[in-house]
């Protein structure tokens, strides 16, 4: 990635935490050290990806660019593989990328204990609104982003990763 790209998310994610703080401070109401860690690190990755995916700035084309056909881009990039024209790390980068960068909030919702069938909707409800956010910022001119039903996929399954893995380490932790 971009070290600039990742600075300047950072820059995004420093003033939300600020506020977070003077907030906390205001109101007089810390929790524990642990739980107050958690809290920034999952402000810290949201703001951090909210500016990867929609506040970057980006090209914007005429024409919103859309995948609506199931697995179309995974075959594509399939295709794409056993013909030469992409290299396998690119599509692993392209493919996992999605799936890991939705993780946390997986994690999130496990450690929230969110109960399965919450989190399974909440799994399928996010990537959603990620793509839905694209779309919009695509109508306001501010950046062109594809709008893919795979990614939607991938997004929601990286959730459910990072759920179920979180909770199948607190189970082993808890014995």
């Amino acid at each position: 990635m971009n070290r600039l790209i990742l600075l300047d998310s950072f820059k995004f994610a420093i003033p939300i935490i600020i506020i977070y703080f003077l907030v906390k401070l205001s109101r007089k109401n810390f929790k524990s050290l642990a739980e107050e860690l958690i809290i920034i690190l999952m402000l810290f990755y949201l703001t951090s990806f909210s500016y990867l995916l929609w506040f970057q700035p980006g090209p914007v084309y005429e024409h919103q660019p859309y995948n609506f056909e199931i697995f179309s881009t995974i075959d594509l990039y399939y295709n794409q593989l056993t013909s030469g024209f992409m290299p396998l790390k690119l599509i692993v980068i392209n493919l996992m990328g999605n799936v890991i960068i939705t993780m946390p909030i997986g994690v999130w919702l496990s450690y929230k204990n969110v109960r399965r069938i919450k989190a399974l909707i909440i799994a399928l409800f996010i990537p959603v609104l990620i793509e839905l956010g694209q779309y919009i910022f695509h109508l306001l001119n501010y950046a062109t982003r594809v709008v893919d039903i795979d990614d939607w996929l991938l997004n929601a399954i990286g959730i459910l990763i990072g759920y179920w893995f979180t909770e199948l380490i607190l189970k082993r932790t808890t014995k």
